[in-house]
């Protein structure tokens, strides 16, 4: 209900007293002030400054309310302080005189006064003994450190470059996911000539990582590939299956990796920024219907040279868990490929790479135009090929007798394979995971496949307790995660691909 305002005194001021109505005192439990504001009257004094004591009282006993109060409701407790009241407002002192003033002049001798109807200061409530704006900035405060200081360790678990030397050693920095597999590239820019190496891993938070190196700094810098993307692209985020193979190629200008996600499918990022930081999503997933069996590898590679088609070609297993599916990109777009193979393990491990037949003594010369694929079929280690001397179609190579036996079933063994030699890439290096994790090597040189565990000059104690991946470069470059979380580098050349010499860990 809305209360007039008092009028000027007038000549019915000393009209007789009108006692108050039991309505008024139901209604008169409390009043509490808004937002006072003095009122002025351009025309004389305001009517609080000529309104006697007696005409303020009779005013009172009918109903009056100042502009600035309001009457709260009848809830019969007594209601929390006015805003007005608390210890956060300070008054100027004429604020302060004119608010005892109001509060003298609505309670002081009225019918019913008592202590208990004039607005107390309001008590500061307190929370494990300290007062509520205290406890309130103690906890504000204690979470904006837990922030900073769980960003601080992410940052150092995620962000660290590294910044030792490739030959400096060191046991790394731990903290990749276990189960993770390794993919790696090499290529030199074609306008300053520096060359990169680059490794892929999986990072115990889920996030695929590549480190990098350049032959002008030899220093390890790591970037967060899933958080490229999402940056990139806006995206929520990534849903990679833990553990997830990992195939990364170059043709120099961009890089591609494949993966699966949480649906075991075949999903494609790719980068074109010379930061190596821009990652983004590719569309062979839209494209090519390629989901995997459980445990299933990936290979990959972009095949360049004159006489070819440069295509990307990606490999997997199929979702039966036998047939081996290809899938090629060329000329802009990717189609689904054939069933290369229908017998391989189940996870059975892949490496592709790319060959040159005749030994570089076929019309198209040495260009790398023919294909290999290395598998398991059961204990057996096969070879794939497609090019000039199948008429560039698949078959089973070695006369179709098995590279070598004896692999270890459940889990197939990862596998590693690169070209090499001084003739157009005529020679073959495939290493593959033995017994307990030891690095095998088998190689082909032109006339026949020789099998051996392959000698580590210089590894360290970490190295020899075996591995659980294995990638490998064209610069005879390779990567094998340990057992306990580091990735290890070795070098070997075409004299004797038998001997892998350590160069250090990757700093991820």
């Amino acid at each position: 209900m809305e209360v007039s305002p008092v009028e000027a005194p007038n000549a019915n001021a000393h009209a007789p007293v009108r006692a108050p109505q039991q309505e008024y005192w139901d209604e008169k439990i409390y009043v509490e002030p808004e937002q006072i504001q003095p009122q002025h009257n351009a025309a004389g004094p305001s009517n609080a400054s000529v309104m006697s004591e007696k005409s303020a009282a009779i005013a009172a006993m009918n109903d009056y309310q100042h502009p600035g109060l309001r009457r709260s409701g009848t809830g019969g407790t007594i209601p929390e302080p006015a805003p007005a009241y608390m210890k956060g407002d300070v008054a100027s002192p004429q604020q302060q005189q004119q608010q005892q003033q109001q509060s003298t002049f609505l309670y002081k001798d009225e019918h019913g006064y008592s202590k208990g109807d004039i607005p107390q200061a309001a008590v500061d409530r307190q929370i494990f003994g300290l007062s509520k704006k205290t406890f309130i900035l103690a906890v504000s405060g204690l979470a904006l450190f837990l922030v900073i200081l769980l960003a601080v360790i992410l940052g150092i678990t995620l962000g660290r470059g590294g910044s030792a030397d490739k030959n400096a050693g060191g046991a790394g920095v731990l903290g990749l996911l276990e189960g993770s597999k390794l993919s790696a590239m090499n290529w030199t820019d074609a306008t300053s000539g520096v060359d990169h190496s680059a490794v892929f891993y999986q990072h115990e938070s889920n996030a695929l990582m590549m480190s990098v190196r350049d032959s002008t700094s030899q220093q390890w810098r790591s970037i967060n590939v899933t958080a490229s993307v999402m940056n990139t692209t806006k995206a929520i985020g990534l849903s990679i299956l833990p553990g997830t193979p990992l195939a990364c190629v170059t043709n120099a200008f961009q890089q591609s990796c494949y993966y699966l996600n949480s649906d075991r499918r075949v999903a494609e990022i790719y980068n074109v920024a010379p930061t190596l930081d821009q990652w983004q999503t590719g569309v062979f997933s839209a494209k090519v219907q390629a989901r995997a069996a459980p445990d299933s590898r990936i290979a990959a590679v972009w095949q360049i040279c004159q006489n070819c088609s440069n295509s990307i070609l990606v490999a997997w297993q199929d979702v039966n868990g036998q047939d081996i599916k290809l899938g090629n990109f060329t000329a802009g777009d990717w189609v689904q490929g054939p069933t290369l193979f229908e017998s391989a393990a189940p996870g059975a491990g892949l490496a592709l790479s790319s060959f040159t037949d005749f030994r570089g003594t076929s019309p198209t010369g040495t260009d790398p135009n023919a294909l290999r694929i290395y598998t398991a079929s059961g204990a057996n280690l096969v070879e794939l090929l497609n090019g000039p001397e199948t008429n560039f179609n698949w078959g089973i190579g070695n006369f179709k007798n098995p590279v070598t036996s004896g692999l270890s079933i459940n889990p197939s063994p990862d596998i590693a394979s690169i070209t090499y030699g001084n003739n157009g890439w005529d020679n073959n290096l495939v290493t593959f995971l033995g017994p307990k994790g030891r690095l095998m090597s088998a190689v082909y040189r032109g006339s026949g496949w020789s099998v051996q565990p392959a000698s580590l000059g210089g590894a360290p104690a970490s190295a020899v307790d075996g591995f659980s991946s294995v990638t490998a470069t064209q610069s005879m470059r390779l990567y094998a995660l340990s057992k306990r979380g580091d990735i290890h580098e070795f070098t070997t050349n075409s004299t004797n691909p038998f001997l892998l010499t350590w160069s250090g860990v990757v700093n991820v």
